[in-house]
């Protein structure tokens, strides 16, 4: 496995991480109670894997249905300081509703902190509104990394370029 330093936070990342949106069993936001086995176990047999070939930093998002209910359940069988534990949540009018999904998104998780938060899908000049405006999400984003409940704060987007572009600077 080829690894990088990712961006500025002098992490090194394998090339190829283990994006979870695809592997829960459902987009519902269900408790682990209601994932079948089946589907655990083949998420446990897909995590290992990875695992194994060095593929150690492991995303997935708050809207990504059961995946974060699903990976809490298996993280605890892996050693918490060998994974990248990264999460994205999307921005918000109001910045309590975006740490309140960050909060969710740990306890969903099963974990006191991630590595990487990201604010999830800058797409357009509203959401980087909402991150970048004064007291905005990525105000509360930084907070949430002082207390250590997140390491370090990205954002993801699939937006035009100049939204991107403006988002980086």
């Amino acid at each position: 496995m080829q690894f990088r330093r990712f961006g500025k936070t002098e992490l090194i990342l394998p090339v190829l991480a283990f994006g979870a949106m695809r592997s829960m069993q459902t987009w519902d936001h269900k408790t682990v109670e209601q994932v079948s086995q089946q589907s655990q176990n083949n998420l446990l047999q897909i995590l290992d894997k990875a695992l194994h070939l060095g593929i150690n930093h492991i995303e997935t998002a708050h809207g990504y249905g059961s995946s974060e209910f699903q990976l809490g359940k298996l993280l605890h069988e892996f050693q918490r300081d060998r994974l990248i534990l990264q999460t994205k949540v999307s921005p918000e009018n109001n910045p309590a509703k975006f740490v309140e999904k960050v909060q969710l998104s740990l306890k969903h998780l099963q974990t006191d902190y991630v590595d990487l938060l990201a604010i999830h899908g800058i797409n357009d000049y509203k959401s980087l509104w909402q991150s970048v405006r004064h007291g905005g999400c990525l105000h509360a984003a930084r907070k949430l990394q002082k207390t250590g409940l997140v390491r370090h704060v990205g954002f993801s987007g699939h937006g035009p370029c100049e939204v991107i572009m403006e988002a980086i600077n």
